[in-house]
């Protein structure tokens, strides 16, 4: 069974996946734990430096992922075309242009979900991204490639 689809990337689909990358990782976890004790100190004794630190730490790091996902976004002259990808039993076959790269299945670092894509890792932080709204209905037929050929301790996706 092949599954091929032409994948056109967008900017909340590209924020999506750094912001879940973030957050996915113990320092973007750590981030979110202290601003929250900051914010509770703020509570509990008043000073206002701890609203405003705890604040800070909440709200800079997706700011800060939106504005590199923009520039990312209007830069990377990939995101302007789409990503032709045709998956068989060898493996994810990639085109961008002229370019193309064949990645086989053993190789795939793991398979991941957000609220808004389907992710494919070939590498720890560096994924393909699959934005839900472009798979449309075809997303379940990406999800059972993905899930035949990768072991499940790998697949962490949620339907």
């Amino acid at each position: 069974m092949d599954f091929e689809i032409d994948i056109k990337m967008n900017l909340s689909a590209l924020y999506d996946y750094n912001m879940y990358y973030n957050y996915s990782r113990p320092v973007g976890l750590i981030g979110s734990v202290i601003g929250v004790f900051c914010l509770i100190f703020y509570a509990h004794y008043g000073a206002l430096y701890y609203l405003m630190f705890g604040l800070l730490i909440l709200f800079y790091t997706p700011i800060e992922l939106y504005v590199r996902s923009l520039k990312q976004f209007k830069l990377n002259p990939v995101y302007k075309k789409s990503t032709h990808f045709l998956m068989n039993d060898d493996g994810v076959s990639v085109t961008i242009g002229e370019h193309s790269m064949t990645v086989e299945w053993d190789q795939m670092y793991k398979a991941a979900s957000t609220n808004q894509s389907i992710l494919l890792f070939t590498e720890k932080g560096s994924a393909w991204v699959f934005p839900k709204t472009e798979l449309g209905e075809r997303r379940y037929e990406l999800i059972e490639m993905i899930s035949t050929h990768m072991p499940a301790s790998k697949v962490r996706i949620k339907q």
